[in-house]
């Protein structure tokens, strides 16, 4: 049986890269280590450094203010015959909620009082910035839901959240301002 050209050359580039198991040469961050299992000062003050700070729970203490929102309805031809019927009064004040954000940046978190009423609050942060969901502990309630956005600066986290009624009869907007619990 005769090989190509082409067959040659190909099973020429396997066998030359199957060959070639050399390890790669010490680099100088290798020098450091002396022998397997063993490593220098100086080699062990580069691993800590380099390794991320493990970060405990930090659980924050929120109070909220939540006013009527807007609500756009626009002006077409289509449009005439929509009427709001927003109870400015509903589901309006202040209230509190609390939340942690754990070591991998999930935010678990709950409000029981205010116009929030019984809530549960899920997120992330990532980059000091704060995104959560709020939704309701009890899903027949027909209380308010939405979404949180707010910054943490320190031991302080302030932001907005935007809220609705289940059927978004009822739109509002809110603030929050916290601490982290010392």
């Amino acid at each position: 049986m005769k090989l190509s050209a082409y067959a040659a050359a190909t099973l020429l580039g396997f066998g030359v890269l199957l060959g070639c198991s050399k390890p790669p040469a010490p680099s100088e961050g290798d020098a450091a280590v002396a022998s397997p299992g063993t490593t220098s000062p100086a080699a062990d003050a580069a691993k800590d450094s380099a390794a991320p700070a493990k970060t405990e729970p930090v659980k924050f203490n929120a109070k909220y203010t939540i006013v009527p929102g807007t609500m756009y309805v626009p002006s077409g031809k289509d449009w005439p015959s929509v009427k709001l019927k927003d109870d400015v009064s509903k589901m309006v004040g202040d209230g509190t909620l609390s939340f942690t954000v754990h070591a991998d940046g999930r935010i678990s978190g709950a409000s029981e009082d205010g116009p929030l009423g019984k809530t549960i609050l899920d997120g992330t942060m990532r980059d000091n910035t704060l995104t959560a969901t709020i939704r309701r502990a009890d899903l027949h309630d027909e209380g308010l839901t939405g979404t949180l956005v707010a910054e943490r600066t320190g031991d302080k986290v302030e932001g907005t959240m935007k809220l609705s009624e289940w059927n978004a009869a009822i739109v509002r907007e809110g603030t929050i301002s916290g601490r982290a619990e010392q």
